[in-house]
């Protein structure tokens, strides 16, 4: 079965990252910078799960902004 086209707000998806206008970067970016805020100001009790857990998320979190060309945090 033939799929429609996606809408015109859609298309960046799955796009290089120099392919991206610069409000689609600012976009990537703020997220980005959203949930590091999240990641660090979560309020838990420290055990060494949620520390490695933390840690793990950030450690990705760094790859993708190297991936898109953004300074790592």
């Amino acid at each position: 079965m033939p799929t429609a086209a996606p809408p015109d707000a859609a298309r960046g998806i799955g796009a290089s990252v120099e392919s991206l206008s610069p409000q689609q970067r600012e976009m990537l970016e703020t997220g980005l910078r959203f949930v590091r805020s999240s990641l660090t100001m979560d309020v838990q009790e420290p055990t060494e799960k949620v520390v490695a857990s933390r840690n793990a998320a950030l450690t990705q979190l760094a790859e993708l902004e190297r991936h898109f060309g953004m300074k790592p945090r």
